[in-house]
């Protein structure tokens, strides 16, 4: 019973960051979208930080939901 408690804290902490990641990319996006860019690589650092956020909670997750099937 502790266990499904603490997962589940775990989970609204991970979504809840994930959220507050795509908030803070798409205030970053915003931001420099209005300003003129000479190339794309502006984007670079949001593309990294939502792919580096979401990689790992994908590999918990996966490891998560093997381990509930057996």
């Amino acid at each position: 019973m502790r266990l499904r408690s603490n997962l589940r804290r775990w989970v609204v902490f991970a979504i809840a960051w994930q959220l507050l990641v795509l908030l803070f990319v798409g205030v970053y996006v915003g931001v420099l979208s209005r300003s003129p860019q000479t190339s794309a690589a502006w984007v670079a650092p949001a593309v990294g930080l939502v792919v580096g956020t979401a990689l790992p909670l994908q590999v918990v997750v996966a490891g998560l939901l093997r381990d509930l099937s057996r």
